[in-house]
């Protein structure tokens, strides 16, 4: 039986840490998460937050490299396998992506602790793997349409001088212009006890306390005062929040790799913290199943098939967008389908949702995306966790609310509420970004 999520702070350091007894389960998972992503990185040096990531992750103090390799490949198979050592705009993660043996989590959790605790830099190991994020760079984003497609969309929906208009990887030359020296004055800013908290689910609360406390309570910061940081990294401000788009614009990128027609079209929203979260995913949700019927289930035309519809939401505390995405190989069709998401907008604006669709979606959104990730899914509960208290939601009252908030718009008024949610952030003007055949 899984009880519920507690919240808990070292007096020793006041770094936080956050619990889920399970007492049904051998298995055991223990995240260290530190509050610096993507945002965090400073002018000039997009991608830090990543490449940090890579270098301290490689070089260990306590334990020997053949030690810890063999370790990885008994606990979660080996460096390739190594999902849950990951930066998002709001975080970068050190842990098991799921739940893991007892013993094997308990081993692991020494050795993440002592990289963050305690990383050790070296030349070697800063060349290899900066080069080695240079390739990730190529593998995983330049040579991926889906990836450079959003990319783009975010440099269409968002001010250059906002931190989500850049990419979570970075660019290829920031990267390479980074030092050692860089990566020394990123780690003594963020790196430290008020920046990091645990998610540990598996033991009760005062037994995850004990094992955090002994790795990690004895962290104290060192924060320096050398005025002599690159780009004024002490002195960063992250920008971003809400702003609507002045204008609608379209951006068409020939691509020969491209063999379909690719489209995304975006609208700016709130932060992750917005009283109008829960609304926005409602209606992502409604707005994606609709676009599923209208594009894939009414087209009989062999050259205008469009397999997936999603629309989706993603939110940090710096940034919102509401997006769509569909690829079709035909051009008229690729036009016609940003017409019909328009359409659709503006039916959400003007109608109010029906009753049935909206019980069907908010039913599930309950069920099956909130009380089951409570109940039977420590994974997705970890993730969910991780992103909320990176975005400001350090008590979980949010989280923990989001149930409650969702049943709320199947009450009186909850459809109007929604159409007015629509009419805020879907009416106005969007960005459009197509990646076509050359």
């Amino acid at each position: 039986m899984r009880h519920k999520v507690r919240c808990g702070q070292l007096k020793s350091n006041g770094l936080r840490f956050y619990t889920q007894y399970d007492s049904g389960s051998t298995n055991e998972m223990a995240v260290i998460c530190i509050k610096a992503g993507s945002l965090h990185d400073p002018a000039g040096l997009h991608g830090l937050a990543h490449l940090v990531e890579h270098v301290i992750f490689c070089d260990r103090s306590r334990y020997t490299e053949e030690d810890v390799a063999l370790l990885f490949a008994r606990t979660m198979g080996g460096p390739d396998d190594l999902r849950g050592i990951y930066t998002m705009h709001a975080v970068t993660a050190y842990g098991p992506i799921g739940p893991i043996r007892k013993p094997h989590n308990r081993k692991l959790f020494p050795v993440f602790s002592e990289i963050v605790r305690v990383p050790s830099l070296a030349d070697e190991t800063f060349s290899s793997e900066r080069a080695a994020v240079i390739a990730e760079l190529y593998l995983r984003d330049k040579e991926v349409i889906g990836v450079r497609l959003f990319e783009e969309l975010y440099r269409s929906v968002f001010p250059e001088s906002f931190a989500a208009y850049h990419p979570i990887i970075g660019y290829s030359d920031e990267i390479c212009s980074a030092t050692l020296k860089d990566i020394e004055y990123f780690i003594h800013k963020y790196y430290v006890p008020e920046n990091t908290f645990v998610v540990f689910f598996g033991p009760k609360h005062e037994e995850a306390r004990h094992l955090i406390e002994n790795e990690l309570g004895g962290w104290i910061s060192e924060r320096t005062n050398n005025t002599g940081r690159r780009n004024g990294l002490s002195k960063q401000q992250i920008k971003g929040g809400f702003r609507l788009l002045s204008e609608s614009h379209s951006k068409i990128i020939a691509d020969p790799a491209a063999y379909q027609y690719h489209v995304a079209v975006g609208f700016p929203t709130e932060n992750y913290m917005s009283e109008d979260a829960e609304a926005l995913d409602v209606l992502s949700r409604i707005l994606s199943e609709r676009m599923y019927h209208r594009l894939r289930v009414e087209s009989h035309e062999l050259e205008k098939g469009v397999y997936r519809t999603p629309v989706d939401t993603y939110r940090s505390f710096a940034h919102g967008i509401f997006s769509f995405y569909f690829a079709t190989s035909d051009r008229q069709n690729s036009r016609e389908g940003i017409n019909i998401f328009h359409e659709e907008c503006q039916r959400l604006c003007v109608e109010l949702v029906s009753r049935v669709e909206l019980e069907a979606w908010v039913g599930y959104m309950c069920d099956y995306e909130f009380k089951n990730v409570f109940s039977i899914s420590p994974q997705e509960l970890a993730q969910d966790v991780i992103i909320s208290v990176a975005n400001g939601d350090s008590d979980l009252k949010k989280l923990h609310a989001r149930g409650d908030k969702l049943k709320s718009f199947l009450l009186r008024n909850g459809r109007q509420k929604l159409r007015d949610v629509a009419r805020q952030y879907l009416s106005g003007h969007s960005a459009t970004v197509i990646f076509e055949p050359k």
